[in-house]
C-alpha cells in the first residue's frame, strides 16, 4: 500500500511539475519584419518637400518604400537619397489600362529606380460595377500572366493589388478566386490588401488556407466599428492583425506595407501606425 501510494503521489507531482512548467513557457515572441511605407500616405508631404518627408519616413524606422513617381525629383536623384536614407525601393506600379499601353515603359522606370516588383493597383478597364461575367476576369488572369512572364524576363517580379470589387460575386464566383485559380503563381504574386478584402465580404485567413504561399507582400491599414466601415489607422480599428499575421508563413508574406487613404494627419498616422505594428507580437 505504501509503494503504491509513493508511486500515485509521485506521478501527480511530476504532472504538476509539467503543468506548471508548460504555464511558465513564455508564449512565441514573433514580430513583424520589414516594415514599409506606400509614400501616397504621405502625398501631399512627398510634394511638398520629398526629401524632407523621406527623412522623416526613415526616421520613423521604415526600411522600404511602395512608390510611384519621383515628386518632381529626378529618378537618378531620388534614388541616391533613398539609399543614403536606407530606405530599399521596392514596388510601385499603375492600373491596367497604363499597363496594357505600354508595359515596357513600366519594367523599364521599375528597372531603373532599383524596384523588385511591379504591382497592377486596378485590373479593370471600367470602374469594377460592370463587370460582364467570369469571361472578362478569366481574360485579366490571362493578362497577368503574360504581364508576369515580360516581368519576370526582365528580373522584376509581377503582383496584383485587390481592392473590395474583386470580392462582389460575378456569376456565383468571386473575381479574386478566379484571378488565384487562373493566374500561375511562378508568374503572378499577390499584394493583399486587408482592409480592402474585410470590405469586400472575405476573410484573409481562409485565403492563406486555400492558396497558400500567394501573398508576398500586403498592405496594412485598418477598419473601423462604424457601419460605413471607414478606414482607420493600423491598431485602432477591430482587424485582428495578431491573427493574421501568426499565418504570415502561410500566406507567403515577405514585406508589410502600411498604407492610409486620406489620413487626417498623414505623419502623425504613419507614426502611429509604425509604433503599433513595431509592438505587436503573435
Amino acid at each position: 500500500m505504501y509503494r503504491r501510494d509513493f508511486l500515485r503521489q509521485s506521478l501527480a507531482s511530476s504532472a504538476a511539475l509539467s503543468l506548471g512548467w508548460a504555464a511558465c513557457t513564455p508564449a512565441p515572441d514573433r514580430r513583424l519584419p520589414h516594415l514599409g511605407l506606400i509614400l501616397g500616405l504621405v502625398e501631399a508631404e512627398m510634394e511638398a518637400d520629398w526629401r524632407g518627408t523621406l527623412e522623416a519616413v526613415a526616421a520613423t524606422g521604415y526600411q522600404y518604400v511602395e512608390f510611384g513617381g519621383t515628386y518632381g525629383a529626378e529618378p537618378a536623384a531620388f534614388r541616391a537619397a533613398l539609399q543614403e536614407l536606407g530606405l530599399r525601393p521596392l514596388a510601385g506600379g499603375t492600373s491596367m489600362a497604363p499597363l496594357q499601353e505600354d508595359l515596357n515603359r513600366h519594367i523599364d522606370a521599375a528597372l531603373e529606380m532599383g524596384r523588385e516588383y511591379l504591382v497592377c493597383y486596378w485590373p479593370w478597364l471600367h470602374d469594377g460595377t460592370q463587370v460582364q461575367g467570369i469571361a472578362e476576369v478569366q481574360g485579366i488572369a490571362e493578362t497577368f500572366n503574360e504581364m508576369g512572364a515580360a516581368c519576370q524576363a526582365q528580373g522584376l517580379r509581377f503582383l496584383f493589388h485587390n481592392h473590395d470589387k474583386e470580392f462582389f460575386p460575378v456569376e456565383g464566383r468571386r473575381p479574386y478566386d478566379i484571378l488565384l485559380e487562373e493566374t500561375d503563381p511562378a508568374l503572378v504574386g499577390m499584394e493583399i490588401d486587408f482592409y480592402w478584402v474585410r470590405k469586400g465580404g472575405g476573410d484573409p485567413l481562409d485565403y492563406f488556407a486555400r492558396f497558400p504561399g500567394r501573398f508576398e507582400l500586403c498592405h496594412i491599414k485598418d477598419m473601423d466599428a462604424t457601419p460605413d466601415q471607414g478606414i482607420t489607422t493600423a491598431g485602432q480599428g477591430i482587424i485582428d492583425f495578431g491573427a493574421i499575421f501568426a499565418q504570415s508563413e502561410q500566406a507567403g508574406l515577405k514585406y508589410f506595407i502600411v498604407e492610409q487613404d486620406k489620413a487626417p494627419d498623414p505623419l502623425r498616422n504613419m507614426r502611429d501606425a509604425y509604433a503599433y505594428l513595431s509592438a505587436l507580437r503573435f
